[in-house]
């Protein structure tokens, strides 16, 4: 079964124990495939708490909470989002604000970013930005994978990147990629760990 809450300001998603359903009539949980799916007239503050499955967001522009424990998060077109889970991918295009994971084991890959992201995962990071807010920061860690970051070059940036047991790929000269270079400190702050892995940076 599944609990749904709705008040003027918030729309909150739980996921309920679900026993003897295609079970044995013992008390244990049993094989249950089920969808909820919610539309409203105008979006609200979304928070959803889910065992095992999948997130599907399209055109949600107030804030979305996500804990995931497996599964997959899908979305297009939504406000800030703050994610967590414990193993799954976050896959998506156009963020308005900030984005903020943390993944014990999965990839991310979202296109259409526009402000701060802060980051943490176990696997391969793709990201790219159209444009930055100002007043942004971004904060990335991997610690398996590779990490891909697109950025427009008309932005400036402030970079730490570090890369331990991997390469960082970059069009940017060498003097570039520095810690708070004197050329480009007044940039977008920008740091990057790749633990285990390369990290290509197109700007």
């Amino acid at each position: 079964k599944t609990k749904l809450a709705v008040s003027p300001t918030r729309l909150t998603l739980v996921e309920a124990s679900v026993t003897d359903i295609g079970g044995g009539g013992d008390g244990k949980p049993g094989a249950c495939h089920y969808e909820v799916e919610i539309a409203t007239p105008e979006a609200a503050e979304l928070e959803a708490d889910i065992g095992r499955g999948s997130l599907s967001v399209s055109n949600w522009t107030d804030p979305i909470r996500v804990r995931l424990r497996w599964g997959e998060i899908e979305f297009e077109a939504i406000g800030p989002l703050s994610a967590d889970c414990v193993e799954c991918s976050i896959e998506g295009s156009g963020i308005e604000g900030k984005f903020r994971y943390a993944v014990g084991k999965g990839n991310v890959g979202v296109e259409g970013l526009t402000g701060s992201v802060d980051g943490l995962t176990h696997g391969d990071t793709v990201l790219r930005w159209t444009k930055m807010n100002p007043g942004s920061q971004v904060s990335i860690t991997s610690r398996v994978g590779d990490v891909i970051l697109e950025i427009p070059k008309t932005i400036p940036l402030s970079l730490d990147l570090r890369v331990p047991k991997g390469e960082i790929y970059s069009r940017l000269k060498p003097s570039e990629v520095v810690v708070n270079s004197q050329e480009l400190r007044r940039g977008i702050p920008v740091t990057v760990v790749a633990e285990s892995g390369n990290l290509r940076l197109l700007h």
